[in-house]
This record gives C-alpha cells, sequence and structure tokens, in this order.
C-alpha cells in the first residue's frame, strides 16, 4: 500500500477519533450525568464504535503524516460530532418545544413524559410533565377559576413547596412573559432543584405554571412563559362561584364566603371548606396545612384515622380540632377542611360528612344557603 494511501486512512482513523472525543465531551459534559432519555445508548455504542474504527484503521500501516495534520483531522471530528450531537440531542435549556393546546390556552413545553389519564374541565384542570428532558425534572400546568394574585402565588408556593422539597422562603422575581409582559415569578430552592412558579391571567381563569429542572430551571421556565397563549371561549367564561360538584348534608350551615370551584360553610362557629381540585396522589390532604399556615393559622398534622388527616393547632389563638380529606371524583376531586373549636365537633362534622359524594351524571349539586339576615333592631 503506498505512504499515500496511509496517510489518508491516518488522517481518517484522527476524524474518528476526535468524533468519539467529541460525542463523549457533549455526553459528559453538556448532557446530565444522569440523562436517561429515549436514544440515550446510542451515545456510548456510537463513540466506541468510532473509537475501534480509529484503531483499526491504522493497524499495521506506516507512513504516519505529520502531527499537525492528524490534529487538525481529530479537530473536525470532534467540532463535526459535537455540532451533530447538539442538533439532535440539545440541552433542556434548548430543547424543542411542542405546543399543547387545553382548553382555552395553549402552552409550549419541553419534551417529557405524560403518565397516567388526562381529563380536563374548562373551569379546572391540571397537566403533569415528568422525566423532562429525561433529567427527571417536572413541569406542571394547572388552572382554576379567579384572578392571580401576587398573594396567592406566595401562598400557593409555601403550600406546595414543603412537599417538592423546597427549602426557606419564597423570593420573588420578574421573568418575560406572553408578548414581553412582565411576570411575577416565585423562585424556592431545593436540595435537588430549585423551582419557580408563575400565575398568568386566562380570562376568567388563573394558570400555574410550575417547573423544577434542576440546573436548567430558570431556562426552561423562562422558554415556556412567552409561550402561552390565551383564547377563552365566551361560552364558558361565566364560572358560577360557590359550585362544587359535591352532594353533601349538613342541616344549618349556610355559605360565608364563594368563588369559581370552591365555597366556605359555617353553622355560626365551624367552618367548612369545599375545594374543587384537580385530580392529586394520595397525601395531598397534607398539603392544606402548610397553606393556612402561611395565612397566619397555626395547624399541625396530628394523625390519620381512614381517609381524614387529623389537625389541631390555633387560630386566632383558639385552640382548634379538624381534619382534612378528599373526595375522589371521574375527572376531579373535592378538598373537605373541617375546622371546629371542640373535638367532639370534628368528631361530628366526620360523621355528618362521612356520606359526602361526587354528584351524578346530570345531578345536582349541593346549594348552599346564603347566611341568615340578622332581625332588624327594634
Amino acid at each position: 500500500m503506498t505512504t499515500e494511501s496511509s496517510r489518508g486512512f491516518y488522517v481518517l482513523a484522527s476524524v474518528c477519533a476526535g468524533a468519539a472525543l467529541g460525542l463523549a465531551a457533549y455526553r459528559f459534559g453538556v448532557l446530565p450525568f444522569a440523562w436517561k432519555a429515549t436514544g440515550s445508548f446510542l451515545f456510548p455504542g456510537i463513540t466506541v464504535g468510532l473509537a475501534l474504527a480509529a484503531r483499526s484503521l491504522t493497524r499495521h500501516r506506516e507512513g504516519r503524516p505529520a502531527i499537525a495534520l492528524l490534529v487538525l483531522g481529530a479537530l473536525f471530528g470532534a467540532g463535526a460530532a459535537f455540532g451533530a450531537a447538539y442538533l439532535a440531542v440539545p440541552p433542556l435549556s434548548r430543547a424543542r418545544m411542542t405546543t399543547y393546546v387545553l382548553p382555552g390556552f395553549s402552552i409550549g413545553l419541553p419534551p417529557g413524559d405524560l403518565p397516567g389519564q388526562r381529563i380536563f374541565d374548562y373551569e379546572l384542570g391540571k397537566l403533569m410533565m415528568q422525566d423532562v428532558g429525561g433529567q427527571g425534572g417536572v413541569v406542571v400546568v394547572s388552572w382554576e377559576g379567579g384572578e392571580p394574585s401576587h398573594e396567592d402565588l406566595e401562598l400557593a408556593a409555601k403550600a406546595l413547596g414543603p412537599a417538592m422539597g423546597m427549602s426557606g422562603s419564597p423570593t420573588l422575581v420578574t421573568m418575560t412573559g406572553p408578548r414581553g409582559t412582565a411576570v411575577e415569578t416565585v423562585l424556592l430552592e431545593g436540595d435537588k432543584s430549585p423551582m419557580r412558579m408563575s400565575y398568568l391571567p386566562c380570562g376568567a381563569r388563573r394558570v400555574l405554571l410550575a417547573t423544577m429542572a434542576g440546573d436548567n430551571t430558570a431556562a426552561v421556565h423562562g422558554r415556556i412563559l412567552p409561550t402561552f397563549v390565551c383564547k377563552p371561549d365566551p361560552k364558558l367564561e361565566n364560572l358560577s362561584k360557590g359550585i362544587v360538584p359535591l352532594v353533601a348534608e349538613l342541616p344549618g350551615w349556610f355559605a360565608t364566603d364563594r368563588d369559581p370551584g370552591q365555597v366556605v360553610l359555617s353553622d355560626g362557629s365551624g367552618m367548612v371548606l369545599l375545594k374543587t381540585m384537580p385530580h392529586s396522589p394520595k397525601g395531598i390532604e397534607d398539603m392544606v396545612v402548610p397553606m393556612f399556615n402561611a395565612v397566619g393559622w397555626k395547624l399541625a398534622i396530628t394523625g390519620h384515622v381512614g381517609d381524614r388527616s387529623l389537625v389541631s393547632g390555633t387560630i386566632e389563638d383558639q385552640l382548634v380540632h379538624g381534619w382534612v380529606k378528599s373526595v375522589q371524583c371521574s375527572t376531579q376531586m373535592v378538598m373537605v377542611v373541617a375546622i371546629a373549636a371542640e373535638l367532639a365537633g370534628a368528631d361530628k362534622l366526620a360523621k355528618d360528612l362521612e356520606s359526602a359524594r361526587c354528584v351524578r351524571h346530570q345531578e345536582a349539586p349541593t346549594v348552599w344557603p346564603d347566611p341568615p339576615v340578622a332581625p332588624a333592631a327594634p
């Protein structure tokens, strides 16, 4: 074999060796070590294949060209492989976004897994994406009736933070949202990943976006926000206040506060909160206590009885007892929170609401009366 031919094989081998190094550098220098997306096994396979090809191309050959030429070949191979890997598998902060059309709005999300059944209503719903980009991250999009507010955003962060492994107080930052608008965003730090949460207004509803993606959290959250497009349906925008898809009997109780998908009941001394929520895993009841503590209550979970989480503590320096449970319906759930001044009162509420159930097809939910009108002074 001629010397010129041998030199060509050496140059080709240097390109293969450089490509192997480029792929290895991209895999372990750009992508996280624990990356396990579909096709992740191709990186080590191709890298080893290129290295073996480089070795076989130069075996038993003479006439090696100048080192400078081999270095150039290796640099070319490394650059080409690195660039090809970037285009094929971009880092999470640059991953391709897919537009999801949801009831009354659309939003772009990075690649990830969407486990389980997803049933959405216009008034209420949730989409949870797991293992975002193959890196174990989580993106949650949920919506409900109401207007976004700074106070509610902080309450949501304080309620969800402990359940997601977050610690410390939330920090408020501003990020760029749809059409260049400023969006208030709460930042929480965690051992495994920080979390960012934002509320986006959409007609009579508000959409919550929560992102946990390790070091890419800020970049991913910042890429999702501008993709949000609100498309409210005028026929569905008139959200009923105080209507919860539950049938329950509490004689003598009346509604003291009504919001979309939520009602607060009282008999003059106790309190019952009925709140419609998207389907959530077991244990969601325990998240209610941090939410109440965020508004100044001092409650703690003292145990569990059946499907109820027992709570005790003080509200405005008054000792109270109660419990929290969820009633799972076909497309959503109803959170039931009962508070009483005496332990016996909390137990009675548990007995009275034991038969509470979701509405059946074409069945009307319980409509709670307004507070009784106080008699006029003589």
